[in-house]
């Protein structure tokens, strides 16, 4: 009777800890969106995989979250004051973990590197960091590469996808670094035009997790993501994470 008692006692600060939740948490995404993850309904609102993820995990919490969309440096800023509870849709960096606790990783993508097919005439072999020096590269504003540790000849001027693939067509850099299935779904649905376009496996980091930040501003921050990683592994556990893929991706 006595272990059964301590052993009640034991999980009373993790109840009393989930009870003292606010009731809504406050969502950032990034304005810049990236289908099929972060996209807009007919109605503006955000819809697409990270979103429908979110939802399911904070419904299953009796959470209810209030979606906001900023600019992506905005978010960052507002998380790491306070002002709002999370950020999705955020790789690693260690700066960030100053400000936030990171999650286990929502979702995974699939990173690859695109070509115009009349800069190479056959795929070129890149299987290293060493071996992508000789070449220049593109990327986004504000988008972490710090998996290059500085050593490319990288521009990050391009403010968008489309503006990336634009430079990529006119010459300004030899390859552009980008998520292969946030490429195809623009395609699909004629956003963005792939013609004469190829690309190769990104060598340094094929495979990018993205995670959701917690500010640490929040009372009760280690509650909240624990909460989440709890949600993030029953909805991959018993299938739920999958479903919403397939919804927004098909079979």
């Amino acid at each position: 009777m006595k272990w059964r008692f301590l052993g009640a006692a034991l999980f009373l600060p993790v109840l009393t800890a989930a009870q003292t939740l606010p009731s809504e948490v406050s969502v950032c995404w990034e304005e810049g969106l990236k289908p099929p993850y972060l996209s807009l309904d007919s109605q503006g609102q955000v819809a697409g995989i990270a979103v429908d993820m979110v939802n399911e995990i904070f419904k299953r919490r009796q959470l209810s979250p209030k979606h906001l969309i900023r600019p992506w440096k905005r978010c960052l800023a507002e998380v790491e004051t306070g002002e709002v509870d999370v950020v999705p849709n955020s790789s690693y960096r260690d700066e960030r973990a100053q400000y936030a606790l990171y999650t286990e990783p929502l979702y995974t993508t699939h990173l690859v590197l695109f070509y115009h097919t009349k800069r190479f005439a056959q795929a070129p072999v890149i299987r290293q960091l060493d071996e992508m020096k000789p070449y220049s590269f593109g990327g986004i504003l504000g988008f972490n590469y710090d998996q290059y540790a500085g050593q490319l000849k990288l521009d990050t001027t391009a403010k968008n996808r489309e503006v990336l693939f634009r430079m990529l067509i006119a010459g300004r850099y030899d390859f552009a670094i980008e998520q292969l299935e946030v490429i195809q779904m623009m395609k699909a649905r004629k956003e963005l035009s792939l013609e004469q376009m190829a690309y190769i496996a990104e060598p340094v980091q094929p495979v990018k997790n993205f995670h959701i930040l917690v500010t640490k501003k929040h009372p009760q921050a280690e509650e909240l993501r624990r909460l989440i990683n709890d949600g993030i592994a029953a909805i991959k556990r018993d299938g739920t994470a999958k479903k919403i893929q397939i919804k927004h991706l098909g079979d």
